[in-house]
């Protein structure tokens, strides 16, 4: 063979060679990108976190309506936050929304919890609303119960199974015994009775953001299934009878704040009146969608970074956005880990941190439109109570203001529906 014609082929065969190099780089970059997204871990590996959420919860013994996907939410807001306010804007608004809230001479302000497991929250919690109602400074809570904390392991295996997953499957766990489950009756009986709100937070915690109709109302099903048949569900125990009936649940936040539009054909169809799943800019109105469920997001607000000027003074000013829930600021401060102790420069910075970012949330609102305030919590004690420290410094601060009322969801939907058109 003449040596032009070898050189030619020599040649011919190292860009074949190399081309499908490539291409079996990108096959496997594919195939790669593909497994991460099938296995749910495709935002987080994005956001950098490495480890389960869950996990660290319970080892910090601490974990109540929480799972890793939480973190999901708090780093997209996190960098989304770095892009224009626009971007966030975008983020905000649903697009199933059709008629805006008309704007109110009154400042509503909504605290609520998800959850319901700690007993000693459930107690707290009621005690703390009954002693600012005593004050003149009236408050009633939400609370986004999971119906898994009303039976045990063993009778999960048994009575729940929720979408896509096995039977009596749970990310946050389950009531420790029957009379653990007794005993939450009777709080959760107590709190509606003193005029707080009992919601929904679905049953076991699962992210229902790609379920379909009928998940979302196999799910739904199952949280009136547990509520319906406590007493069934713990024949060892007498379980005081419920102080209201099923149809008293109008309100929804989804696990993880994971939604799709099935979910609100599934809530119309079980007569809800409200998610508050969404994140909302702090100013704008809720909005009612063409289901007739009134969307009232979480707040996306600004917190200045001031833990970061703890090692170095000189620091300068910064901010981040973050969602009106202290999860979010518990992601925010610390990675999801309990690292301040009440008493210390740390503790005492993430409470004047958190602190300032819903004063600033509420005084923005309070001196402009008077869109509602939102706000919500889990049945937790991360970084040693400096978060429920924060709601109740918060209370105290604002809800015996003029012209400004701390409500239930229900109350304020009641209001909504009564002057909407």
């Amino acid at each position: 063979m003449p040596p032009d014609i070898e050189k030619t082929k020599n040649k011919y065969s190292k860009i074949i060679i190399v081309f499908k190099t490539l291409i079996g780089v990108i096959i496997f970059v594919l195939a790669l990108s593909f497994l991460i997204y099938k296995s749910g871990n495709l935002l987080i590996s994005w956001a950098g976190v490495s480890d389960s959420v869950e996990s660290r919860g319970y080892l910090n013994g601490d974990a109540d309506s929480v799972s890793e996907g939480d973190a999901e939410i708090v780093k997209t807001v996190e960098k989304i936050s770095r892009h224009a306010t626009g971007t966030l804007e975008s983020l905000a608004i649903s697009s199933t929304s059709s008629t805006v809230a008309p704007y109110s001479d009154i400042q509503y302000v909504i605290l609520s919890f998800d959850g319901s497991r700690s007993l000693s929250m459930w107690n707290e919690t009621r005690q703390f609303a009954k002693d600012m109602t005593a004050k003149g400074k009236p408050v009633h809570f939400t609370y986004f119960i999971n119906p898994i904390y009303l039976i045990t392991k063993s009778t999960a295996k048994n009575v729940y199974r929720p979408p896509r997953a096995q039977m009596g499957a749970s990310l946050i766990g389950y009531a420790d015994s029957e009379q653990d489950v007794k005993n939450r009756v009777e709080q959760i009986n107590l709190a509606y009775s003193e005029g707080n709100e009992i919601g929904s937070h679905n049953v076991g915690h699962y992210n229902g953001s790609k379920w379909s109709h009928d998940e979302w109302l196999q799910e739904s099903n199952s949280f009136d299934s547990i509520i319906m048949n406590v007493q069934k569900n713990n024949p060892n125990v007498v379980i005081p009878p419920w102080n209201f009936n099923i149809s008293e649940f109008v309100g929804f936040r989804a696990p993880e704040l994971g939604v799709n539009s099935n979910l609100y054909k599934v809530l119309s169809e079980k007569k809800y009146l409200y998610d508050t799943s969404g994140m909302r800019m702090p100013t704008k109105y809720p909005t009612k969608d063409k289901n007739g469920i009134w969307h009232i997001g979480l707040g996306i607000i600004k917190a200045p970074d001031l833990h970061s000027k703890l090692n170095n003074p000189d620091a300068s000013n910064k901010s981040s956005y973050v969602l009106s829930m202290d999860y979010n600021f518990w992601m925010m401060q610390s990675n999801v880990r309990n690292t301040a102790k009440k008493g210390t420069p740390l503790w005492n910075s993430f409470f004047g941190e958190m602190k300032d970012a819903y004063l600033g949330y509420f005084n923005k609102n309070y001196e402009g439109n008077h869109a509602p305030v939102v706000i919500g919590h889990h049945f937790s004690t991360w970084n040693d109570g400096v978060y429920w420290e924060v709601m109740k410094s918060f209370a105290e601060d604002v809800c015996g203001k003029p012209k400004v009322k701390c409500v239930t969801f229900k109350e304020y939907v009641d209001y909504l529906n009564s002057v909407a058109k």
